[in-house]
């Protein structure tokens, strides 16, 4: 039931989140405030992870995922009309990050409590092939939608389909957490240098989703001539090609591949950025985008499978979980106002190919995660999960 209601949540995000930025382009917003909404979201997500702590470590992982869902319809609903007061420019961007910190936080603290950890690199793999086999016809069916009746119309679609995700959320078994995860813990787990490699993979990850989830579809939104449609079949034709690798790498990292798959996968993906320096026309960028996703698949499971390692063999969970999520979201504080910067100077193209360059250096930063291992991590772990 975990993967029937992720499976609704990623279709009705699927829906939304890769025309997210075309919205604001569409009604006039210039690139480089586009980019300071996600920056409000951001930011808005760290100050709500230290904010709601106390009371994020009374809930079980189960209520902060059904407490996550509402505050993600009310930032659909809104979004439609953020247009028409300035306001709500801000308050759908807080909703949004609210609606993340709780589901992601309780979702990957019910996984790490189910998952075997022989076998984390398969479990993974299905986890990404549920979602990705409830997302892959989400943006063609989003794009299509989206020109037949609005934006306001298909976030009213996607509101809907949340409000039926939350019935499976009452059919599995629920997981407390620790009661004493402090502000200051979820530091030391950020500073704590026995995890400086992960935590570098981790800042490349945080900032290349920038890059990929919010620059590369006004790329091809602008690049290719069939609007939404188009940018929808191109985004569901990557995310199908991703889904059918994903379950073969997950057992491939069970078996000790992982860390080739990191390796080898990072480099090629790289390179896939810096094509698009020379990429045109719809043929080439389809090209490029399914390619791409089939390596970043390869890449995202054996980079989550180490995750969920880790989170097994950290004395608390969600004290791991908390301080990635945090680690994410202030990574990206920096990485957009850099954006925001570079878009504000430069000429159209040639910021679009300078972030194409900015994102194969942040891809490259995977590799670090080849140089973590379970037996480097240091006693901190424990003491800071147990004090008190």
């Amino acid at each position: 039931m975990l993967y029937v209601a992720v499976g609704l949540v990623t279709f009705a995000s699927g829906l939304i989140n890769v025309f997210e930025p075309i919205y604001f382009f569409e009604n006039g917003f210039p690139l480089w405030q586009i980019f300071y909404y996600f920056f409000i979201r951001m930011f808005s997500f760290v100050v709500f992870a230290f904010a709601l702590l106390p009371l994020m470590r009374r809930m079980t992982d189960k209520r902060m995922m059904l407490l996550g869902i509402p505050p993600m319809i009310m930032h659909f609903l809104l979004l439609g009309y953020v247009t028409s007061a300035s306001f709500l420019f801000y308050a759908v961007a807080s909703l949004c990050s609210l609606s993340l910190l709780l589901f992601n936080v309780g979702y990957h603290m019910n996984f790490s409590h189910v998952t075997d950890e022989k076998h984390i690199g398969r479990e993974v793999g299905m986890k990404y092939v549920a979602g990705a086999v409830a997302q892959f016809s989400a943006p063609l069916l989003g794009g299509i939608l989206i020109a037949a009746l609005g934006f306001r119309w298909v976030f009213a679609i996607a509101s809907a389909i949340l409000f039926v995700s939350v019935i499976p959320l009452y059919f599995f078994p629920q997981n407390k957490p620790s009661s004493q995860i402090r502000a200051r813990d979820i530091i030391s787990f950020i500073k704590n240098k026995s995890l400086r490699p992960y935590n570098i993979s981790a800042i490349g990850y945080a900032a290349e989703t920038m890059a990929g989830g919010i620059v590369w579809p006004l790329f091809i939104f602008l690049a290719v001539s069939g609007g939404t449609e188009d940018l929808g079949g191109i985004a569901s034709l990557g995310a199908f090609a991703g889904a059918i690798v994903m379950y073969v790498v997950g057992m491939l990292s069970d078996q000790g591949k992982r860390r080739r798959m990191i390796a080898v996968g990072s480099v090629l993906f790289a390179g896939m950025w810096l094509l698009r320096l020379i990429t045109g026309g719809t043929l080439a960028i389809t090209i490029n985008n399914t390619v791409s996703h089939i390596l970043y698949s390869a890449i995202i499971v054996s980079w989550w499978s180490q995750f969920y390692k880790l989170a097994h063999a950290v004395a608390d969970p969600m004290l791991f979980i908390m301080s990635r999520e945090v680690l994410y979201n202030v990574v990206r504080i920096f990485v957009l106002p850099l954006f925001m910067l570079l878009a504000y100077l430069l000429p159209q193209q040639t910021f679009f190919y300078t972030i194409f360059v900015l994102a194969a250096g942040f891809s490259l930063l995977f590799i670090f995660a080849n140089h973590q291992h379970r037996k480097d991590l240091d006693g901190a772990f424990i003491a800071a999960a147990q004090k008190e």
